[in-house]
């Protein structure tokens, strides 16, 4: 009779533990699809903050004229937007960054353009100029746009015997980085505070939120990748850096919140990385060490600390070292 009791007991302890494991891990489910329609769903205009950041239209856009072409993507349609130059040295493709439009990259465009490149700067699909409901689905669908763009530009009469440059940032890094082992005819690539797969950095992201609670959620999240990416959740940059042998910047800031220890995986994990032709430029001055700062002014690190408030002074708050803009310059020139 106590022996029957003991396994009820035993039993019930059981089946207790495993509805509070079914009850927590349908919780973590529900957290993580969560938050990855909010990462990944669609993105239009009205969620981005430009009190901090011009649109193209609030820019010089007669010194700076540009065309979009729609290409077709699985998902929706790539917003490519192409800005011409008179000397027309090469065509550089700049990459957005997570949850950026293109506008937030104007003044890297102009500085280019100024230079005397061609670029070419994306909405991802199912970002802002970008078609497609369901939002970019992950970060590997932005290595496919890229190399979507890519294949377009390849396909395109006038830039049959252009130099082609890529330069990223964040995101924007993994893209291009990405593509490379999509074979393309890619001179040079400059990536800027960059991770190395979707994997990793999701990892790391939904780490940071669960906190104590990470080897307990690893499992489901290690599940939910599966379901959701598949094998693109492996699509790494660093093998995309090994498969060719071009000359490859990589650029990390020391104070990156966003990345472990401070620094961007893809130079953390610099061992890793085989191309003989890869550079490092590692930042380090103070308010210029984090994951945007050092493409700013002074002036601009200070007036972010000042933690302005509306009206904004945008042309402040996101102005551009020269100084910076033109060693990237130089350094594809070189």
């Amino acid at each position: 009779m106590e022996e029957k009791k003991k396994k009820k007991t035993a039993v019930r302890g059981l089946l207790w533990i495993l509805s509070v494991l079914f009850v927590f891990y349908a919780v973590v489910f529900m957290v993580l699809f969560a938050e990855y329609r909010r990462a990944f769903g669609r993105l239009d205009y009205d969620s981005f903050k430009s009190n901090k950041a011009f649109l193209y239209e609030e820019t010089d856009t007669e010194s700076y004229p540009r065309e979009c072409v729609m290409i077709a993507v699985p998902e929706g349609e790539v917003a490519a937007f192409f800005y011409k130059s008179p000397e027309k040295k090469g065509l550089i493709l700049v990459a957005p960054g997570h949850t950026d439009p293109n506008d937030i990259k104007i003044y890297e465009v102009q500085s280019f353009v100024d230079a005397g490149y061609d670029v070419v700067c994306p909405d991802y699909h199912g970002c802002y100029n970008g078609t497609g409901e369901k939002g970019l689905g992950g970060y590997a669908g932005a290595a496919h746009d890229i190399d979507a763009v890519l294949t377009y530009v390849e396909g395109m009469p006038e830039y049959q015997d252009t130099p082609i440059c890529l330069f990223g940032h964040s995101m924007g890094a993994y893209a291009v980085c990405a593509s490379l082992s999509m074979n393309h005819r890619v001179k040079k690539v400059v990536a800027a505070s960059g991770f190395d797969t979707p994997k990793e950095q999701w990892e790391y992201q939904t780490s940071t939120r669960a906190r104590f609670l990470t080897p307990l959620v690893k499992p489901a999240n290690r599940l939910f990748m599966n379901l959701v990416w598949g094998t693109d959740q492996d699509l790494s940059a660093i093998a995309g850096i090994n498969s060719v042998d071009i000359p490859v910047l990589i650029i990390t800031g020391t104070t990156d919140k966003y990345y472990e220890n401070g620094i961007s995986p893809l130079y953390a994990k610099r061992e890793s990385i085989t191309n003989p032709n890869c550079e490092y430029l590692v930042m380090d001055q103070e308010g210029h060490n984090d994951h945007y700062g050092y493409f700013l002014t002074d002036a601009a690190v200070k007036y972010r600390k000042s933690r302005p408030k509306d009206p904004v002074n945008r042309a402040l708050y996101m102005e551009h070292d020269p100084a910076f803009m033109q060693q990237i310059i130089d350094w594809m020139e070189k």
